[in-house]
């Protein structure tokens, strides 16, 4: 089997000495890092990208201020399943390469191959939604997919304890939230990751 996609996405809230850890896990070997900063201003998240290593940009994705993107050489942006639906995307399409958001298989089937890959949530209980998940996931809808335009990214919930529970399924990558920004250190969390050799 070949290594999953690894993605990290960063916390909704700002962690102590964040873009120190987020050079860190990009040092590591991480794929991508998925900004996504709703409480962001524009001037913070400019601050915060400076205070990430030139050298990463390749790696970072936009969730918010896409227009940013060309001045900071950022090739990656994401849209929300809202802003999929209310054609946001459209003037990005042809520049930069896209990822979106899904809560079903049958919506994730429907997508083209506008977007390099989607995130299909929540494949387990969330660790930083408490609640999210319990009672509704999309595990046993993994089978199901039809599309292989798009990478399908499998997210919420998973963990070192149970990322080995994904290594049969038709899946491309895996984004961590939850789990590694709990407790006071990020890069070990990750690191008990990619020690199931699966990333």
């Amino acid at each position: 089997m070949s290594p999953l996609k690894n993605i990290i996405i960063s916390p909704e809230k700002v962690y102590p000495d964040e873009t120190y850890w987020v050079n860190g896990l990009l040092n590591e070997g991480l794929d991508c890092f998925h900004i996504r900063k709703p409480q962001f201003t524009e001037k913070m998240m400019l601050d915060y990208i400076e205070a990430i290593d030139k050298i990463h940009r390749s790696r970072l994705v936009l969730h918010s201020y896409h227009h940013l993107a060309e001045k900071l050489g950022i090739q990656r942006l994401h849209f929300s399943e809202n802003d999929r639906k209310n054609k946001a995307y459209k003037r990005y399409k042809n520049h930069f390469s896209l990822s979106t958001s899904v809560h079903s298989m049958d919506a994730f089937n429907l997508l083209d191959d506008t977007w390099q890959y989607a995130f299909l949530s929540p494949v387990f209980a969330s660790i930083s939604k408490q609640g999210y998940g319990i009672k509704q996931n999309v595990f046993q809808e993994l089978k199901q997919r039809t599309n292989t335009a798009t990478e399908l990214i499998a997210l919420g919930g998973i963990s070192a304890e149970n990322l080995y529970l994904l290594a049969s399924e038709p899946i491309d990558g895996i984004a961590l939230l939850g789990f590694v920004w709990q407790g006071n250190h990020p890069l070990k969390n990750y690191r008990l990751c990619k020690q199931t050799d699966l990333l």
